[in-house]
């Protein structure tokens, strides 16, 4: 994940906080096109994530994130993908190189834990053969206009074109996003989601009237990306 730390006690530690991500951002440019073999697995990932999301939900409902600095670190510029899913190729979590752009592939993964908004929105996703990364997904909404749980919905498959792989903040591995053009998300009767990710529900009974219904409903509610989605 991001991070994010607590400064409010020592001014010095926010000098303290900007010499650790600068070493950090010297050793990731290091390690530019290595294939890391040290990934925690899928499992472990989810754990570590879902601690943190609850101390941050926490301190949400207490009040208290306005003592803490979130922070980024901003990469090179570059263009968002205009590449056909049709010519790419298929790659997975485990053959990544770290600090690269893989013009050429395409990843097919799954939102594996509810997502948070920090300076991204951010959670962890996973592919098909059990690999799992942080995912961090930017230029999005504010929360007040899209949550972030309507962004990256638990459970949602997505496919994501030329994905940039990186060293986070917090020394793990994450897939980052800055266009979201590059990301395209799937509807559950796509042929391309796997059968074991497709969800068990009641949608596939449901008549065009009372998806009709459903969306008219969330039309006066305001909620008009909801409403398309019926």
């Amino acid at each position: 994940m991001a991070a994010q730390e607590d400064v409010s006690d020592d001014d010095s530690q926010f000098f303290r906080l900007l010499a650790m991500h600068k070493t950090n951002l010297e050793s990731a440019r290091a390690r530019k096109g290595e294939i890391p073999t040290d990934h925690e697995d899928r499992e472990t990932q989810i754990e570590q994530y879902r601690i943190q999301y609850e101390s941050i939900q926490r301190e949400k409902k207490g009040g208290f994130e306005k003592t803490r600095l979130q922070s980024t670190i901003i990469g090179e510029p570059y263009l968002p993908s205009v590449a056909s899913i049709r010519d790419l190729s298929k790659i997975i979590i485990r053959k990544l190189m770290l600090e690269t752009h893989h013009r050429g592939r395409y990843m097919l993964l799954r939102v594996a834990a509810p997502p948070v908004r920090m300076s991204a929105v951010i959670t962890v996703v996973e592919d098909e053969v059990g690999g799992a990364a942080t995912f961090s997904l930017y230029q999005q909404e504010p929360e007040s206009v899209r949550p972030a749980e309507d962004i990256l919905k638990e459970g949602s498959v997505f496919l994501l074109k030329e994905p940039y792989f990186k060293v986070t903040g917090g020394g793990g591995y994450g897939i980052r996003v800055d266009h979201p053009t590059d990301v395209a998300f799937l509807s559950d009767d796509d042929p391309r989601v796997p059968d074991e990710w497709r969800l068990e529900s009641e949608n596939i009974k449901k008549t065009a009237d009372e998806w009709k219904l459903e969306g008219n409903a969330l039309m006066g509610a305001g909620k008009h990306r909801e409403a398309i989605e019926m």
